[in-house]
């Protein structure tokens, strides 16, 4: 029987688009590659302790703020259980070479903070804080909603080195990047800003599990009427002279649609369509885009008394961010285990630096790398010492590489954010929600935000154009009011 709507991929984006679309009165259905729901959203456990993927710590989450009303209308929240950060005073510190920032709970203590560290620049503090006002404001829903000063147009190096800022203010304001695979010299200017603001308004990270969220939004997916497939891969989009019209899976089924709305790598989906579908051009602008650098993840535990548990983030950088992020992240959170601490390491290895094992599967690469991965998990301890001070024998229970993710996701080069946000590829590829082949569209990275809070606004510009923006404000209207 033809669907409405086929929804490809079960991650945030393919999971939150189904649910609204249903909601909305079309009949969805969703096939998904792994026997489970979820892709980055889903944790997993080593020795009985949490690990997560692709969710560390969200901003904007709030009832009145974009990813908050987001949460609520998809009717997750209470399974999220979501726990502020920084209620201490800091929701990041930032070691450099030669000093520590830390990065303020709110957007008036950050004000004052950079008026103390950079007396010799008050109109650039200025800048920098009616910039970040202005982002907070964008990300409201209630009451007067501002669009964001800073342009989606020009990068942020360019944009930043008009104002004749401070280097290290520069740095600062860089950090954010760090995680998400954006640098000055690509991203839109409005892309740092926007994140580091909606951390400011109301930074969170799950108090459940990434296992809990994927299977929360599958049970709403369900309830809302959608029609699940796990473990059966989609391997190709078929069309017609008026475009998308269905998809075939691994098993042979055939699923007719109307629309096909992809919530996987643009490059994937490109493999998957017919030869001929995409314009030559376009295609090969898609294929030149550069990926985000993959990660190594290290999860270890450690000695609580010499390493408790914080509510902030720790980054260690090296040189000089503007200029290029080079470091790691750090996160020291309870582990479940009595006497132990949960330290999770984030650090960036690009997808060459695992080459040789490019046609290996997950479970069968071999003793040579498991010791590579051991010998970097190492390196990443060290380095996260700059972080979280001196690790005296921290028990590591697992790491995973950008062929890991490339496996869970099937993202080409396992980045964990896709394609780089550069402005220099054009608005075609910086937005990618909707490619040039009719009832075909791109839910999962958007050009104005990263992360779940750019997740949740690409869902609602492909929500709108399938089922009209009106139906869409009704339902987020409606959800919130019976939430």
């Amino acid at each position: 029987m033809k669907s409405d709507v086929v929804v490809i991929g079960s991650g945030f984006g393919g999971l939150s688009t189904a649910i609204l679309l249903a909601r909305l009165g079309l009949k969805v259905t969703l096939a998904e590659a792994e026997p489970h729901p979820g892709g980055c959203l889903r944790s997993y456990t080593r020795e009985g302790v949490d690990c997560p993927v692709g969710v560390h710590y969200i901003g904007a989450t709030a009832p009145g703020e974009v990813l908050g009303d987001f949460i609520d209308v998809l009717g997750i929240r209470s399974a999220l259980d979501l726990r502020r950060i920084g209620q201490s005073g800091i929701i990041d510190r930032y070691t450099f070479d030669d000093e520590v920032f830390e990065l303020p709970n709110t957007i008036d203590r950050l004000a004052a903070s950079l008026a103390d560290r950079f007396p010799e620049a008050p109109d650039g503090v200025a800048f920098v804080i009616e910039l970040l006002r202005s982002a907070m404001a964008s990300l409201r829903t209630s009451g007067a909603r501002a669009v964001a000063s800073a342009p989606i147009t020009k990068n942020a190096a360019e944009y930043l080195a008009d104002k004749h800022l401070p280097d290290r203010l520069v740095d600062i304001l860089a950090v954010q990047g760090f995680l998400v695979g954006a640098n000055l010299r690509d991203c839109p200017a409005s892309f740092l800003s926007t994140l580091t603001a909606s951390l400011l308004m109301s930074a969170c990270e799950l108090g459940s599990s990434g296992i809990a969220m994927a299977d929360a939004m599958a049970d709403r997916a369900r309830e809302a009427g959608v029609a699940m497939i796990l473990g059966d891969a989609v391997v190709a989009v078929d069309t017609n002279g008026s475009g998308a019209c269905a998809v075939r899976l691994q098993s042979g089924t055939a699923l007719a649609a109307s629309a096909v709305v992809a919530g996987i790598h643009p490059k994937t989906l490109a493999h998957m369509l017919p030869d001929g579908a995409y314009p030559d051009a376009y295609r090969a602008g898609l294929h030149r885009l550069q990926e985000t650098a993959g990660l190594l993840s290290v999860v270890a535990l450690v000695d609580s008394g010499e390493h408790p548990p914080t509510d902030f983030n720790a980054f260690r950088l090296y040189g000089a961010p503007r200029n290029g992020l080079r470091g790691v992240y750090a996160q020291l959170r309870p582990s479940g285990q009595p006497g132990l601490t949960r330290l999770t390491v984030l650090r960036e290895t690009s997808y060459a630096d695992w080459a040789r094992w490019h046609d290996t599967s997950t479970g069968r690469r071999g003793p040579e790398y498991r010791a590579e991965k051991a010998r970097r998990a190492q390196l990443a301890l060290k380095e996260a010492e700059g972080a979280v001070g001196p690790l005296s024998d921290p028990r590591v229970i697992d790491v995973w590489t950008p062929l890991t993710l490339r496996d869970w996701v099937h993202a080409p080069e396992g980045g964990t954010y896709g394609v780089r946000h550069s402005i220099r590829d054009g608005l075609e590829y910086l937005v990618l929600s909707r490619p040039p082949v009719e009832h075909l569209y791109l839910v999962g990275q958007s050009a104005v935000a990263p992360g779940l809070l750019g997740i949740s606004l690409g869902v609602l510009r492909v929500v709108g154009f399938l089922a009209g923006r009106d139906a869409v404000r009704g339902l987020m209207a409606n959800g919130l009011r019976m939430g």
